[in-house]
């Protein structure tokens, strides 16, 4: 009985995080995509310098200028692909969620039908997502996010069952070497 509230409550949770990531207005939301990656980018040059993979010694004003325009450059190229492996890992997270939580209610068999229950449930939450963004400023609401989103469900799903064979093989052999 707590695994069944544990992952529902969990996948709740999560359902409304989504959902508060998708009322950002897309300033908002774009500018804290574009402070991760420069976040990131920043930390990336740091460690870069400091093994050694970088020369840091001769920066002159013009050279930090330069780093600087370098930073903002690669983060607007890097913005669009990040925002869209964002969606993709929020469904990710999503999928293996509600896997968890149908294994508390059922029993842990694996099942392609569990499989493809997780996925439409993903899909048909993506479209309500999507259908919400339509009404935040400066949104777009776009198939091809749902589209990626479940792309996230199903990579989730396919790591699952990958996992859950390998495991189910591990335990035959392990049981067949102690019988």
């Amino acid at each position: 009985m707590t695994r069944k509230i544990i992952y529902t409550t969990l996948t709740i949770i999560w359902m409304i995080v989504i959902f508060i990531f998708s009322s950002m207005n897309s300033q908002e939301s774009n500018d804290k995509s574009k402070k991760t990656i420069k976040k990131a980018v920043i930390k990336t040059t740091q460690i870069s310098e400091k093994i050694g993979l970088v020369d840091n010694n001769n920066s002159s004003e013009k050279d930090i200028k330069n780093v600087d325009k370098t930073i903002n450059k690669k983060v607007n190229e890097l913005n669009y692909p990040l925002r869209k492996c964002a969606h993709a890992t929020e469904y990710v997270v999503l999928a293996i969620l509600i896997i968890f939580t149908i294994n508390a209610y059922t029993n842990k068999n694996y099942s392609i039908r569990k499989i493809l229950l997780v996925i439409l449930i993903c899909f048909l939450y993506s479209l309500t997502d999507e259908y919400h963004q339509s009404f935040v400023p400066g949104r777009t609401s776009l198939f091809t996010d749902c589209l990626i989103d479940t792309t996230g469900s199903i990579i989730a799903c396919v790591i699952y069952s990958v996992v859950k064979k390998i495991k189910d093989n591990f335990y035959k052999k392990k049981h067949r070497i102690l019988v």
